[in-house]
């Protein structure tokens, strides 16, 4: 009886944890173009939750100002944690839209789009470094940290061929253009 009792403890435990995870896993959309990086990045509600100390439940409305007011600054918060470079120069992005989901939901699969843009400078390059790190400043809980990552889908404008990859916190990942001096035949 012992043994199963603690069996169960155990098991309960496990399932109480599988709950409540410090994992996010957003998508990112990547077009590279001849004059600047397309970017489309998907935000949880719960990320948002996490960013602006407010507490947003599968039930809220998608016209609740302090929804509205989270959403907004986020894209400061999202153009500052979100790092595209080629070699030594760092790119300035913009967000050039913010799209909300379509309705409310679980706050972990309600997602807000963020539309960036980063201009090149001169020439596209043959890869683009990607790096963030979402959440660093907010703790899950005392000493775990939050894991963000995101799933990248990348094409060139002018291609079908479309390349996935993961981008994993605080590990830059170059991606590949299809542009740069081997495209161009220089």
């Amino acid at each position: 009886m012992r043994r199963f009792f603690l069996t169960c403890v155990v098991l309960a435990t496990l399932v109480i944890t599988a709950e409540a995870h410090p994992n996010l896993q957003n998508v990112m959309w990547v077009q590279f173009e001849p004059k600047a990086i397309r970017v489309a990045v998907n935000v949880s509600l719960k990320e948002l939750s996490v960013t602006s100390g407010a507490s947003f439940s599968e039930g809220l409305s998608l016209q609740d100002p302090v929804l509205d007011e989270a959403a907004r600054r986020h894209r400061d918060y999202l153009l500052q944690h979100l790092s595209l470079s080629t070699g030594p120069d760092v790119l300035n992005g913009k967000v050039v839209r913010l799209v909300p989901p379509p309705k409310m939901a679980d706050p972990e699969q309600t997602y807000f789009q963020y539309e960036l843009e980063y201009s090149w400078k001169g020439e596209p390059t043959a890869e683009v470094v990607f790096s963030h790190d979402m959440l660093k400043e907010w703790p899950y809980e005392p000493g775990v940290a939050w894991d963000v990552s995101y799933v990248v889908r990348t094409k060139r404008t002018d291609s079908d061929e479309v390349t996935s990859w993961l981008l994993r916190y605080h590990q830059p990942s170059a991606l590949l253009t299809g542009w740069g001096k081997s495209a161009l035949g220089k």
